[in-house]
Formats: C-alpha cells, structure tokens, sequence
C-alpha cells in the first residue's frame, strides 16, 4: 500500500525507497503502482473481495441521525442496532 501522501517529501519518499529494499522490491513498486491499479477489473476487485470477506459476521458502521438513515439501512439489512454516542464508551472532545 502506497497512498501518494506518502511519497510527497523527500523524506517520506526515502522511508519508501528503504521498506522496498528491505524486502527485495524495486523502484517499479511505486513507478508502476497507478498503472497496476487501473489494470486490475472490476470483476478481478469483486473476485478477490469474495473470497477474503464472507458475508457472515459483515457489519457496517453508518454514522449520522439515527431517525433519517433508518429507513436507508434497513434496505442493506434486515436486522441492525442503533447505539446513542450519548452511550458509555463513547467520547467526544471538544
């Protein structure tokens, strides 16, 4: 993974040229990395998706009014929980 906000400073750019030496890649890594991800399909990406992410135990996290996404939600899935940030465990800094 290599997010361009990661290569914008001469710094950073070193930090990477250095991981790819440590193991054993090459310049191509991040010369090629834009041209590898247009080339991959849609069909490839869903392929992949598949087969690392079941449908069993998926959960989602949708963050908003409660009482104006409900009726959105509940079109992905039958069963969900709605949790009040006003909740224990949750904190908000100011």
């Amino acid at each position: 993974s290599l997010p361009t906000q990661m290569l914008e400073t001469s710094l950073q750019l070193a930090d990477t040229l250095g991981d790819l030496e440590l193991f054993g890649q090459n310049r191509g890594e991040v010369d090629d990395l834009f041209s590898r991800l247009d080339a991959v399909s849609v069909e490839e990406a869903n392929r992949v998706a598949r087969k690392f992410y079941t449908l069993e135990n998926l959960q989602f996290l949708l963050v908003g009014n409660a009482a104006k996404i409900k009726a959105d939600a509940a079109k992905y899935s039958p069963k969900f929980k709605i949790v009040s940030v006003t909740e224990p465990g949750f904190s908000v800094a100011f």
